[in-house]
């Protein structure tokens, strides 16, 4: 099978659980056995939530957490988009909540 030139895997994880982590370096690992991923979409996965502040804007935490590692995943390949969660039924909560997520990727 050939392959093409540049891929963007649209979807992974990264978490620290107590019976299971996938991190960078983990991460970083498996993007080298297939050199032509250049890209990658993190897709959110209840992780690394805020501990404090209000609650419609806990998982921002997620999204800030991946956007400060977007850029260490190995020399080969960024994450390029990050995919957060948030409540759409939270009314004008939800306006703020999305406005937190897009500050806090850095432009992912």
């Amino acid at each position: 099978m050939t392959l093409p030139d540049q891929i963007c895997d649209p979807h992974h994880h990264l978490w620290d659980r107590p019976k299971s982590h996938y991190l960078t370096e983990q991460l970083t690992a498996d993007l080298a056995t297939v050199p032509q991923v250049c890209r990658t979409v993190f897709v959110e996965c209840s992780a690394w939530y805020r501990d404090t502040g209000p609650e419609h804007v806990r998982e921002v935490g997620e999204t800030e957490w991946v956007a400060q590692r977007a850029d260490s995943i190995g020399p080969q390949a960024t994450i390029e988009g990050i995919v957060g969660a948030t409540d759409l039924r939270l009314g004008g909560r939800t306006e703020h909540a999305l406005d937190a997520h897009i500050d806090a990727a850095a432009g992912k």
